[in-house]
Parts: structure tokens; sequence; C-alpha cells
């Protein structure tokens, strides 16, 4: 859905954007004991999302104006 939107958007080029041609395949992540943990965000894993979970949304967007 959020590819969907950027493309509408005419901003699927840095959407999920690293620079250098590389592209996150996530985009958001699980927050409790560490910043930055499981579960992941992406069409690419099989993450189980229950109530109470705490998401950070961490959508890459990069480019140059």
């Amino acid at each position: 859905m959020a590819i969907k939107k950027a493309k509408e958007l005419h901003a699927e080029k840095p959407f999920l954007n690293f620079g250098g041609g590389r592209k996150s395949k996530m985009i958001g992540h699980g927050v409790g004991l560490e910043v930055n943990e499981p579960p992941t965000l992406s069409n690419y894993y099989d993450s189980q999302i229950s109530d109470g979970f705490v998401f950070a949304l961490d959508m890459k967007i990069w480019a140059i104006f």
C-alpha cells in the first residue's frame, strides 16, 4: 500500500531509497527494550502483529532536489 501511494505521489524513486541504488525492504519495525527490534514491517517478512505492539514507521526517503 505504501509503495502504491508513493507511485501516486510521483515519489517512487526516492521512497525507501538509501542512495547509490540501494533500497530498503522495510517500512517500519517494533520498539521495545531496544530502539530497533522485531517485528519488521515489510512485504518480505512474515511477522505476527498483536494488540499492544509499538511500532516506529521508518520509511527511508532520500533524494537530492
